[in-house]
């Protein structure tokens, strides 16, 4: 998050998080850890925070654990933590548009 870490390309970050994923990491968790250094978690946070999205929420089949580890770390990194910023925050609802809009082509 200060600007330091070095950009990946789409497809290493795929490659990290499938390697995650093939050491027995859900998929939520694998995407939130191919991003810890963009987010700034320690990798047991950003395990943990996504752990309960693994196998589309809590295993019921519902939002793909993929997507709610990529909006975890989109939450991360262009969230709001100011509580009076977060009730008007237009932009992670966009964002979150955007992101669903692109990704479902």
């Amino acid at each position: 998050m200060n600007g330091a870490y070095q950009k990946l390309e789409y497809s290493e970050r795929a490659l990290k998080a499938k390697a995650f994923f093939e050491q027995g990491y859900n998929c939520a968790q694998s995407v939130a850890l191919a991003f810890c250094d963009e987010t700034g978690l320690a990798p047991e946070t950003a395990a943990k925070l996504a752990s309960s999205f693994g196998a589309g929420m809590g295993r019921l089949r519902e939002v793909c654990g993929a997507v709610s580890g990529a909006l975890l770390v989109l939450g991360a990194v262009k969230g709001v933590s100011d509580k009076f910023k977060s009730l008007r925050n237009d932009f992670a609802s966009s964002t979150v548009r955007s992101y669903a809009a692109s990704s479902s082509d």
